[in-house]
């Protein structure tokens, strides 16, 4: 589905009783390279919901997942995982 992130929030606020939580995710992409020479790629990289792992089930093979506070409006983007 693609859903806003007013419709994300509401649905979250709503369907408590229905839901024990919604995550969401959206196609996207990044341009990434590594500072031997090798020219920048473009590579997957979708934009997710800071509790997609969590509703999914799953813990990330490297890292750790995000936080609460990451995902509230106006967190600071990105941290080093």
């Amino acid at each position: 589905m693609n859903l806003t992130d007013r419709t994300v929030a509401r649905f979250r606020e709503f369907g408590r009783n229905i839901f024990e939580d919604v995550a969401g995710g959206t196609g996207s992409a990044a341009v990434v390279g590594v500072n031997d020479g090798s020219p920048a790629k473009t590579v997957a990289a979708p934009q997710i919901t800071w509790n997609f792992f969590n509703v999914l089930g799953l813990a990330p093979a490297r890292g750790s997942t995000f936080t609460d506070e990451e995902g509230r409006a106006g967190a600071a983007a990105g941290r080093n995982r």
